[in-house]
């Protein structure tokens, strides 16, 4: 086994950074989807009536 040498590393480094922002963008994609799939069905994210209380 070699030591990676700094060319290695940095291009190593930049593919994290480039994964980290795919992974964030991909996921806002998703998390947007999918709140506009259930806007059109209707369905909220079932926090607003979550803890209102049974007394009322």
């Amino acid at each position: 086994m070699r030591r990676l040498t700094f060319n290695e590393l940095e291009q190593i480094h930049l593919d994290i950074i480039q994964s980290s922002a795919w992974a964030k963008a991909e996921l806002k994609r998703q998390l947007g989807a999918k709140k506009r799939n259930k806007s059109e069905h209707g369905i909220d994210d079932g926090t607003a009536n979550q803890f209102k209380s049974n007394l009322l």
